[in-house]
């Protein structure tokens, strides 16, 4: 993950909130920007939409819900990117929207425990993308790869996951792990599921595996 795309309003107000974003990413290693600092030439719409395409995560800031923002959002949602949404107040968060996971900050209060959840957030995005899509990504079958491993080699899954993020970004591969599986899913059908439609079944053997 190189870059993020901040999807905010441009009021005066925002720039302190936009700035901790920054300091956030900087701190994983990712670039962030807003779509004020996109330089080029030609039609705006064109380049927010490649900016969407291009980037690795999404935050988005609903507060106040600015229309260009909801399009900008909907966009990234219909490509499948990793999204982080935040709020000013837990009473902005929007109805249609309740039901996806954000992030609530206060302007009025010191932003060092924003910036920490925030850290927090992009570290997992980068090595979980897909608990951070409203709608997963569709390759075609076979590129879709199985991974089979002991919970024991956690670590190992994780840096796995990282190298395979560039493959899974350009669409040439969709990594399954049980990291997919949510609270309440029937896990024995859901892997089922995944090793009736995977081409490519990646074991990690160790002796925790083995056992």
């Amino acid at each position: 993950m190189t870059e993020i795309f901040v999807l905010s309003s441009f009021h005066n107000e925002d720039k302190r909130v936009f700035e901790t974003i920054r300091l956030a990413a900087e701190s994983q290693g990712v670039y962030a920007f807003r779509k004020d600092e996109i330089g080029g030439l030609g039609n705006l719409h064109q380049i927010i939409r490649q900016a969407v395409e291009e980037a690795d995560l999404i935050i988005a800031d609903l507060t106040g819900a600015p229309p260009s923002v909801m399009y900008e959002l909907g966009f990234a949602h219909c490509l499948a990117k990793p999204v982080i949404l935040m709020y000013e107040a837990a009473a902005q968060v929007i109805y249609d929207l309740r039901e996806v996971p954000a992030l609530i900050y206060s302007r009025d209060a010191p932003l060092g425990e924003f910036r920490e959840k925030l850290e927090n957030l992009i570290s997992e995005a980068k090595i979980y993308p897909d608990r951070f899509r409203v709608i997963p990504p569709m390759p075609s079958q076979e590129n879709r790869v199985f991974i089979s491993y002991s919970h024991q080699d956690k670590s190992a899954v994780e840096r796995l996951m990282v190298h395979l993020g560039p493959l899974q970004k350009q669409g040439k591969v969709d990594v399954w792990a049980d990291t997919r599986l949510k609270a309440g899913d029937r896990w024995k059908e859901e892997i089922g599921e995944a090793l009736k439609h995977c081409s490519i079944a990646v074991l990690l053997v160790s002796a925790d595996f083995l056992f």
